[in-house]
């Protein structure tokens, strides 16, 4: 992947900082929905959150998962954390797993991200120090891993099953 097409790619993943700033609510619209469309992350801001503090995640008018925000905003900054990272490396993909993709999540649930790299040119310390540096944002854990495209594919292994079957793939190259 060549410098210009990591940056046209990494402008395509959404910038969720911005995404809890505009609480104003001038009109009874009281809903947040993330949309995926394309692959890719999209927002379409209605007013707050609604009164549960709830955003959503929502793919062809269903909605996919639902988390706090606390939650929505510690996935904005991991995903402008991933986005800086993207320009320098080559990533495939980025999934949201577990307990706050199935829904199933509470107040302090972790975030569960997984990243694809497309091949080895993030050695495992570079991995290690950037798991470290995002390993929590506003008292939210961050759980990240990462895997080469070809591992990821090809493998059976109940784990990399169910981030396939289960997880919300919320960037692709």
């Amino acid at each position: 992947m060549t410098p210009a097409s990591r940056s046209k790619n990494a402008g395509a993943f959404l910038n969720l900082e911005i995404l809890i700033q505009n609480r104003r609510c001038a009109m009874k619209r009281t809903d947040q929905y993330l949309y995926l469309a394309n692959g890719r992350l999209h927002r379409s801001l209605f007013g707050a959150i609604n009164e549960k503090g709830e955003v959503k995640i929502v793919k062809d008018n269903q909605v996919l998962t639902r988390m706090n925000e606390k939650q929505a905003k510690a996935l904005g900054n991991i995903a402008r954390k991933i986005k800086e990272l993207d320009n320098q490396k080559s990533i495939s993909a980025v999934y949201l797993y577990g307990s706050v993709a199935r829904g199933s999540a509470h107040g302090m649930s972790d975030l569960d991200i997984f990243i694809v790299l497309n091949d080895n040119d993030l050695t495992p310390e570079e991995c290690r120090k950037f798991r470290i540096e995002n390993s929590s944002f506003n008292d939210i854990d961050i759980d990240i891993h990462f895997e080469n495209r070809n591992i990821f594919l090809k493998s059976n292994s109940t784990y990399h099953t169910n981030i396939k079957k289960e997880g919300l793939e919320l960037w692709t190259a």
